[in-house]
């Protein structure tokens, strides 16, 4: 980011000649917007690295469960159970499993929220800072 600083104070210097206020001032306000577009592009970056840690951990959660499920429908069908104790028996499974799933979409529901709601902080801050620089 720092090309663009430097591209807005060469170009008002070759503007104004570099030596009234308005240089300086231009000088002072891309800096700080360097400065802000940099912290969201970090904020930006950690949104989108929890997101790739999220999934990968969700396809491994799936993984898991699905193994899980196999060893208990290997395990529960006993040799005198009927197919419907074993119905029953894996069903209760699968509303422990659904449960359990269901909880991990709630909890990414609310960090995506609470993402969305920092970058939208940061960019209206951003907004915020240019506005009081223009006055």
């Amino acid at each position: 980011m720092s090309w663009l600083r430097a591209a807005v104070i060469r170009a008002v210097e070759a503007g104004a000649g570099g030596k009234d206020n308005i240089t300086r001032t231009v000088r002072n306000v891309a800096g700080t917007v360097v400065y802000h577009a940099g912290n969201a592009v970090v904020e930006g970056a950690k949104i989108i690295q929890d997101r790739i840690i999220l999934q990968e951990i969700l396809s491994q959660v799936q993984l898991c469960s699905k193994l899980e499920e196999l060893l208990l429908k290997k395990k529960l069908f006993n040799d005198g159970d009927s197919p419907q104790l074993h119905a029953e028996k894996f069903c209760g499974h699968t509303v422990f499993q659904v449960n359990t799933l269901l909880s991990a979409a709630r909890m990414r529901l609310h960090n995506a929220r609470e993402e969305r709601e920092h970058f939208d902080e940061a960019s209206n801050q951003i907004l915020v800072h240019l506005k009081t620089k223009e006055s």
